[in-house]
């Protein structure tokens, strides 16, 4: 993802203040006004730094989850799955499974 090459986190989370700005004057509700306030000065928190390494940081979890992923098998029978992945001695299928009709 390459936000930063369009507008820089700053930008990005000046935007979303005058956002929440503009939706707090034109709303009517009280309570939705108040949540709206509390979402803008939460927002101050949010430093541009945060926003990058939360980005960082998620990109490497997909990383690790793809890595995860490619060992697993592929088939479209569970019971088979859990034997591949020596699982069968933890998960029990319910009655419900036993019952189901074959299909």
């Amino acid at each position: 993802m390459d936000i930063a090459g369009r507008l820089s986190w700053a930008e990005i989370l000046d935007r979303r203040r005058r956002f929440i700005e503009l939706l707090i004057v034109s709303n009517s509700d009280e309570q939705i006004r108040r949540c709206l306030e509390v979402a803008r000065e939460r927002s101050y928190e949010i430093k541009p730094g945060l926003c990058q390494r939360f980005i960082e940081s998620w990109e490497a979890d997909l990383e690790r989850w793809r890595e995860f992923l490619s060992w697993l098998p592929v088939t479209d029978n569970p019971e088979k799955f859990l034997h591949e992945v020596n699982l069968t001695d933890y998960v029990r299928f319910s009655e419900a499974y036993w019952r189901r009709s074959p299909g």
